[in-house]
């Protein structure tokens, strides 16, 4: 008897926890008279956060979901031989019952985990499409310097509404990383890009329009080849 006790336990906890999820993801409007207390008190850098540590993880955004913990014994709701012979009786109509009363005592905490898992699972995937934007970009960029590393290259990037265009050695955008540093450039330009990159510490690919030198353009951001510098970067 203990045997089958215990496997119709572990049955029964599996399919609550399969009715929360579909409660959850299917038949949200059952947590929506929680009101307030299903919104969660996590800050965009939490998220940040997060999401960072997954992508370092390597995880996959599928997999980062809030999964239902129905727990047995907990609020002195135990798995009897009662509970047994009432699931041999009612199955299914059973397992809607016992989900319904842990949403009624835990679903605003449930819902608030929800939220929380898809604001980082939205950041992981932004955080892989920048990346992988950012990587393609360093590709093209080392590319169309390579051989000028001792010169020094006119960049002009964007960062926000603004348009900046500084002096910068060669060597410095040959960074595969796609992050590219400040060293070897002149006083005032290097003390511009540390007080606009506060936080960044370096200046993105991403962020970069065109790297030119003289008459030549090596990079646009908008075009494939490179050319004569034309009058609409004058």
């Amino acid at each position: 008897m203990e045997g089958k006790l215990e496997k119709a336990k572990r049955t029964l906890t599996e399919n609550v926890n399969k009715w929360l999820t579909f409660y959850l993801d299917q038949e949200p409007e059952r947590f929506y008279h929680l009101g307030s207390e299903i919104i969660p008190l996590i800050s965009r850098e939490q998220v940040k956060r997060w999401a960072a540590f997954f992508f370092m993880a390597e995880e996959d955004e599928s997999s980062i979901r809030y999964v239902p913990d129905y727990q047995f014994g907990k609020d002195d709701n135990a798995f009897s031989k009662q509970v047994y012979l009432l699931y041999l009786e009612r199955g299914v109509h059973l397992e809607k019952a016992l989900a319904r009363q842990w949403i009624k005592k835990y679903g605003a905490d449930m819902y608030r985990q929800k939220i929380i898992y898809s604001c980082i699972r939205e950041e992981l995937a932004l955080i892989k499409e920048t990346f992988g934007h950012r990587l393609k970009k360093a590709l093209a960029i080392k590319k169309a310097v390579t051989g000028k590393e001792g010169m020094l290259l006119c960049v002009r990037f964007q960062k926000g509404s603004q348009i900046w265009e500084v002096s910068m050695p060669g060597q410095n955008l040959l960074d595969d990383s796609g992050y590219y540093p400040f060293t070897g450039m002149a006083g005032g330009e290097q003390q511009l890009l540390s007080r606009l990159f506060r936080e960044e510490g370096k200046l993105a690919a991403e962020m970069i329009l065109t790297i030119y030198i003289k008459n030549e353009i090596l990079y646009d951001a908008g075009r494939k080849n490179k050319g004569k510098r034309g009058n609409e970067y004058e």
